[in-house]
C-alpha cells in the first residue's frame, strides 16, 4: 500500500527528525580514584574469613562433600573458593572457575548483594541445606555464603521499616525490624 493510504499500517515513512537523547551515568564515589580495570583491593598477605562444609545429595543417591571459603577485606567479601575435594574432576575445575569469577567480580567491585541476587536460587543435580537453607547447585550455595558471611547491607541499613517506620537491620540476608517483627529477604 501506498504510505498514508490506511488508517493502520505496518510502516510509516516520516520526515521528522529524532532528537538524539543524551544518558549520563555517574560513578560511584568510591571509584573516583581507580582507574577503569583496576581491582578495588591490593590484597595483602594475609586476610580472615571462614570456610564451612556442605553435603549434597545428587540426584543418584551418591553424598557429594563441598568446602567453601569466604575471606573479607575492611568488612566486605573479597575472594571465595568452592572446592568439592576431589583433584582432577570436572565438577571440581568447574567449582574453581565459579570462585573465581566470583572473586574478581567482588574484587573489581560487584555488590555482594547482586552476586546473591543473581546467583540464589539456581538448581542443578544435587540438592541438601546450608545455613539452614535448602540449597540446589555450588551456585546456590557461593550466594547462600555471601548472604550470611556477616556483610552490611548498607543500602538496607537504617532504612525505615515500611510497617512501623523503626530502622531496619540486615542481617542472614533479610531485611528485619527489631520493634514489630517485619521481615523480608532476597
Amino acid at each position: 500500500y501506498r504510505d498514508g493510504s490506511r488508517q493502520f499500517q505496518v510502516l510509516s515513512t516520516s520526515e521528522k527528525e529524532e532528537e538524539a537523547v543524551e544518558e549520563t551515568i555517574e560513578a560511584p564515589a568510591a571509584n573516583l580514584n581507580r582507574l577503569p580495570g583496576e581491582p578495588l583491593f591490593d590484597r595483602p598477605s594475609r586476610l580472615s574469613g571462614f570456610t564451612d562444609t556442605v553435603k549434597l545429595i545428587t540426584t543418584s543417591g551418591e553424598k557429594r562433600g563441598f568446602y567453601i571459603t569466604v575471606n573479607t577485606q575492611d568488612g566486605l567479601p573479597t575472594e571465595l573458593f568452592i572446592n568439592s575435594g576431589r583433584a582432577g574432576d570436572e565438577a571440581n575445575a568447574d567449582s574453581e572457575a565459579l570462585g573465581r569469577l566470583v572473586s574478581i567480580a567482588l574484587q573489581y567491585g560487584v555488590p555482594a548483594e547482586a552476586l546473591v541476587h543473581t546467583l540464589r536460587g539456581i538448581s542443578g543435580g544435587m540438592y541438601g541445606t546450608y545455613q539452614g537453607r535448602m540449597v540446589a547447585s555450588k551456585a546456590d550455595i557461593i550466594a547462600v555464603a555471601l548472604e550470611t558471611s556477616g556483610v552490611k547491607n548498607t543500602q538496607a541499613e537504617g532504612q525505615p521499616c515500611p510497617d512501623c517506620g523503626a530502622p531496619l537491620r540486615f542481617e542472614e540476608g533479610c531485611r528485619k525490624c527489631e520493634s514489630c517483627g517485619f521481615s523480608k529477604c532476597g
